[in-house]
């Protein structure tokens, strides 16, 4: 049985965020991690309620910088090292 905690924390984020938005200046990212897995949460500024989540790999290291976010696939809600909000990639085109 895995204990997903991490996983658990960032789909609860991502609930708050579609629920009641985020609005600091500038967003935040956070690294969220259990003894199983580990994911990157990217929460997007400007009252669109925009987050997206990667899951790290085993052997995978990744720096933080404010403001920068990784590439994210177009089908990313398809794959499950990813998660996000539904009109992610919606408001990037528009």
């Amino acid at each position: 049985m895995c204990e997903c905690l991490a996983r658990e924390a960032v789909a609860l984020i991502g609930e708050l965020i579609e629920r009641y938005g985020y609005a600091i200046y500038g967003g935040n990212t956070h690294l969220i991690a259990d003894s199983n897995e580990d994911w990157i949460v990217w929460e997007f500024a400007g009252g669109r309620r925009l987050w997206v989540a990667e899951r790290l790999g085993p052997n995978e290291v990744r720096v933080l910088y404010p403001g920068y976010i990784e590439e994210v696939p177009p089908d990313f809600r398809d794959h499950p090292d990813f998660m996000g909000a539904e009109n992610l990639i919606g408001f990037a085109v528009e």
